[in-house]
């Protein structure tokens, strides 16, 4: 990996992580009872959450298919294609 793309994953990781322990907060606190804390979970938190995540796991394979590659097939063990 690139420095750059060392760098970029650890940024994503640590927004990935921030969110997840604010997220634990409003699930495991009071402040979940609070009218703005609940808007930024709900409009920040969760989205960071949900698209930190998906980059994280299948990042490599959205920039291939951005690049005009196509989407890498995943088969899992035990399926059948075409039955």
């Amino acid at each position: 990996m690139s420095r750059n793309a060392v760098r970029t994953r650890g940024i994503h990781r640590t927004i990935h992580l921030v969110a997840g322990g604010v997220l634990g907060t409003f699930v495991y606190s009071p402040l979940r009872d609070v009218a703005w804390f609940q808007i930024l979970t709900q409009a920040v938190v969760i989205p960071a959450v949900t698209i930190t995540g998906f980059w994280l796991w299948r990042g490599h394979a959205v920039k291939s298919w951005l690049r005009g590659k196509s989407w890498p097939a995943t088969v899992t063990q035990g399926t059948t294609i075409g039955a």
